[in-house]
């Protein structure tokens, strides 16, 4: 298959494990008698994709060609429902093939039930929200608990760990793994460079402010690079101060400002295709890195992080922040 589907609809009243598995069985046995002989089913995860209605379609088929698998769409609160399009996705020359279930539901159909018998026992089970009011109430409840990965994108949110509270108080053993977070691997890559050397790492302990400018949507984005540099630099304790500004009609992060006690300062710009970081003391610039970068698309957000898996640093990070800013502290649970 070159980048195609083969869709067959079910009547949504007509969906059920045992008629899907029928459906992608057929499938299969169609491209394999035809011009894929060698195509196979690969069972390696599943990934449930929760949006609401009226939002972007979620771009699934570029992560399902990056990693075969088992991907379960589902869209709540269709005015008028349609059948479930079943479908096998793979690439010309390569023999594993995604299954995929696109599942539009209305607003009064549960749609925990109509997932839950998709899910295969051996598989881990992933889920990816779109639309973080998804995350409340009984049907995310019982999606939790079947959970093994949560994905949320904390983009654009000035509070990012309240969400995150909602599915820890769901179930405190997910994995957690955030858009914004993997959004931000160049900028920590940078900021990590270049303090390389160590009489510039010598400065980390006497930082004293996170000064962050940007978007809109890029305070969440400050707020996760402030809780990265806690973190690995281990001040839970002592905190440096965290500054965002705002500048109307820019999306994204910016730039970032390290300031130090005595005068220290690292600069992390953006210029739109690179990411600069300099280190200046005393006005002198001593150690200057850059790279290449691009906005991310979401596809390749989404395939970053499955490609990355169990982040234990942003594990950390999130738990921290979730404790001291939402209060939410669980017995037991090994953050």
């Amino acid at each position: 298959m070159d980048r195609e589907r083969n869709m067959v609809e079910i009547p949504l009243d007509d969906v059920s494990s045992e008629r899907v598995e029928e459906v992608w069985a057929d499938l299969l046995k169609s491209e394999q008698e035809n011009a894929h002989p060698g195509l196979v089913r690969t069972h390696t995860r599943t990934l449930v994709i929760l949006s609401a209605a009226g939002g972007a379609r979620p771009d699934v088929e570029p992560v399902a060609l990056s990693h075969p698998g088992r991907y379960i769409t589902v869209t709540v609160g269709q005015t008028a429902a349609r059948g479930a399009a079943v479908s096998l996705f793979g690439a010309s020359g390569l023999g594993a093939a995604s299954e995929l279930v696109d599942l539009p539901l209305t607003a009064h159909q549960y749609w925990a039930e109509a997932v839950l018998p998709l899910l295969r026992p051996d598989m881990p089970v992933s889920g990816l929200i779109t639309d973080l009011d998804l995350l409340q109430g009984d049907e995310f409840h019982e999606l939790a608990l079947n959970l093994d990965t949560v994905v949320l994108d904390t983009r654009g949110i000035s509070r990012p760990s309240k969400p995150w509270a909602r599915v820890f108080g769901e179930n405190p053993r997910i994995t957690p793994m955030d858009l914004a977070w993997h959004s931000l691997q160049p900028w920590r890559e940078v900021a990590a460079a270049a303090f390389d050397p160590d009489d510039l790492a010598a400065l980390l302990p006497a930082l004293e402010t996170v000064a962050a400018v940007g978007g809109p949507e890029a305070d969440s984005l400050a707020t996760w690079l402030h809780g990265w540099i806690v973190e690995r630099t281990d001040r839970q304790d002592d905190e440096p101060a965290l500054e965002f500004s705002s500048r109307r009609g820019q999306g994204g992060l910016r730039s970032v400002e390290l300031r130090f006690a005595g005068g220290a300062v690292c600069c992390i710009s953006s210029t739109g295709r690179q990411l600069r970081a300099e280190v200046e003391v005393h006005g002198r610039t001593m150690h200057a890195v850059h790279q290449a970068w691009n906005e991310p698309s979401w596809a390749r957000l989404v395939s970053g992080c499955l490609a990355h898996g169990y982040d234990p640093v942003f594990h950390h990070t999130v738990r921290h922040l979730v404790e001291t800013r939402e209060g939410l502290h669980e017995e037991g649970v090994d953050a």
